[in-house]
């Protein structure tokens, strides 16, 4: 856990990547390091500061998974472009670990990507960063992810301003 300070410097760096980024880089922005909590207090810190409000992506997939009754509704790009209100430029996104879930039978880096084109993504990164991979669960587990991380920009909140990559 970090100190209220340090949440506030990985806060002001985000918000600095998304503002650098532009509409040019069409990667969702993952926050790494630390843990859940603190990535959570941080993605929301720069939610508010940008005037936005971040979304539990796991509450959120599973209330629309459970009121519809449509098989569409099991598609994750669908789903997600009605979680995300239509004209918020940039989302933050907590809690992704539903994406995982073998029963959605997607891709999260592929959905979360797709959705970058459309608008700036921003979300908590569940899983680790190890030598240019992202992972999620372990070789073996059916919610295994093993991934490029050149497909998004990484920032690792516990690290300092070059960490970006």
């Amino acid at each position: 856990m970090i100190d209220e300070y340090l949440v506030q410097v990985a806060c002001d760096r985000v918000i600095e990547t998304i503002e650098a980024m532009g509409r040019g880089i069409s990667k969702p922005v993952f926050l790494t390091g630390s843990d859940p909590t603190t990535r959570t207090r941080v993605l929301g810190a720069a939610a508010v500061k940008l005037g936005k409000q971040p979304i539990n992506l796991g509450m959120s997939v599973s209330s629309a998974i459970l009121v519809s009754e449509q098989a569409e509704a099991r598609r994750m790009n669908t789903l997600l472009d009605g979680i995300i209100p239509p004209d918020a430029s940039v989302a933050f996104l907590d809690r992704i670990a539903v994406l995982f879930a073998p029963s959605l039978q997607c891709n999260a880096l592929d959905v979360l990507a797709q959705a970058a084109r459309r608008r700036t993504i921003c979300a908590s990164w569940p899983g680790r960063v190890e030598n240019g991979r992202l992972r999620y669960a372990d070789y073996g587990h059916p919610e295994c992810l093993d991934e490029d991380a050149n497909r998004a920009l990484v920032i690792d909140i516990t690290q300092s301003e070059s960490a970006i990559s």
